[in-house]
């Protein structure tokens, strides 16, 4: 019989052809005791369980090493109730591996994000009166997308993200290398039937990735299992030229192609890679020195729809307000305006009040706070249209409490109908 470590069947195995797949997202919360709950009557009949996390999403899979042409299941039940939910089963190879998936498509998951529901998983090997026994947990998944950072040669960062609707893949989907300038990247999404990017679909080959299983002595084991791949070498020039108007509200962005994820049931997921890179406008320094921008793509002709960015009157320095108007997914070049919008007081005569407490005069400045709209033509610097919304000057009134009813302003509401007004006429 095998031993408590990972045979060389085990590292070698190949994936399940066509693992099923959970129709609501869940989470694997936390993996729990493997123990046994029958005796034996020899201590090395008993099989040896790995349980691995990520090989099948949503789920956890049970690798039972035993020998060869042993069936073997598992039935899943509710810790707390008893109740049998599902039952999985696998037949052990030439070499004495068995593969059992546990999906909870069929487990009852709690309703909150957070709640966490116990299982157990009642191992039973064809012949053997021993039965062993795993726990587990589940809870419905809280994230519907997965990000992660891998750091090239020097000192840039590219992302990855990929989102799909009640669905998180692997933990760690992808890597990245810099091979000859160009970027070399490989998705690990076992699940996937294609992969799509500016319209090519991936072609798919195993490669060897690393998974960390536990046996009932509690022992961790990484190894490693084929999983399909799909390879994809990029050019620098594949992120830059992935940048639009809407990644211009700051001066650093995080750009780069995006890609179509479709699994075997269906389920489209989007996905897309990023590098951090200048934009090439600062709005806060254009607009504190309004001039002439040159954009990527303006030495060439764009006779497309064109968009503008608005810098609200609303912005502070730690929370800006930049909106992208027009075609905000259009290149870079379809930036034409940059509008802003900002508070300009005016002050009416003052009015004259006796200070209750020591009964002198007092004079009180009356302001109206219009906002003035400022739409600057990116290319030249320019004022293309300056409209101001005025607030009605108040009154004297018959008393005032800290200058509230000496003050107006003009509406917010009116300043955002002006602006949207504008853009609908101008950009197409």
């Amino acid at each position: 019989m095998p031993s408590t470590a990972p045979s060389r069947a085990l590292q070698t195995a190949l994936l399940a052809a066509t693992l099923p797949l959970a129709p609501t997202g869940c989470n694997v919360e936390a993996i729990y005791d493997l123990i046994h709950d029958g005796e034996s009557s020899a201590e090395t009949e008993r099989p040896d369980v790995w349980l691995v996390e990520g090989l099948v999403h949503n789920g956890v899979t049970l690798f039972v090493e035993t020998r060869p042409g042993a069936v073997v299941k598992a039935a899943i039940e509710r810790d707390d109730t008893g109740k049998t939910l599902l039952t999985v089963e696998g037949t052990a190879d030439d070499k004495g591996l068995a593969t059992l998936n546990v999906v909870p498509e069929q487990l009852e998951l709690g309703a909150k994000p957070k709640e966490k529901i116990r299982y157990k998983a009642r191992i039973q090997v064809e012949g053997d009166e021993t039965r062993q026994m795993v726990h587990m947990g589940f809870s419905p998944a809280e994230i519907t997308s997965v990000g992660i950072e891998a750091p090239n040669p020097g000192t840039e960062t590219i992302t990855l993200h990929i989102a799909c609707k009640d669905r998180w893949l692997t933990h760690k989907p992808a890597e990245f290398t810099a091979v000859d300038g160009k970027y070399a990247v490989r998705l690990f999404v076992p699940e996937a039937k294609r992969i799509l990017i500016a319209g090519e679909e991936l072609p798919f080959a195993p490669e060897p990735r690393t998974f960390s299983g536990k046996n009932k002595d509690y022992e961790s084991k990484d190894f490693e299992r084929p999983v399909p791949t799909a390879t994809l070498s990029l050019p620098p020039e594949a992120f830059s030229d992935a940048m639009v108007v809407g990644d211009l509200k700051r001066p650093e962005a995080e750009v780069g192609p995006r890609f179509e994820v479709t699994l075997a049931d269906g389920t489209v997921c989007n996905g897309s890679l990023a590098r951090s890179m200048p934009t090439g406008l600062d709005i806060n320094a254009y607009l504190a020195k309004p001039g002439p921008v040159s954009l990527a793509g303006d030495d060439a002709d764009y006779d497309g729809k064109l968009a503008a960015l608005y810098h609200s009157h609303k912005s502070t320095k730690d929370k800006p307000d930049i909106t992208a108007l027009g075609k905000s997914w259009g290149p870079p070049t379809a930036l034409r305006y940059i509008i802003k919008s900002e508070e300009d007081a005016r002050y009416g005569k003052p009015c004259a009040y006796k200070n209750t407490t020591n009964g002198e005069r007092v004079d009180i400045n009356r302001v109206a706070r219009d906002k003035l709209i400022t739409v600057y033509d990116r290319r030249t610097g320019e004022v293309a249209k300056s409209i101001r919304i005025k607030a009605r000057m108040p009154g004297c009134a018959s008393e005032t409490y800290g200058h509230a009813n000496l003050e107006n302003d003009a509406s917010d509401e009116k300043v955002e109908k002006r602006v949207e007004a504008w853009a609908k006429k101008n950009l197409g």
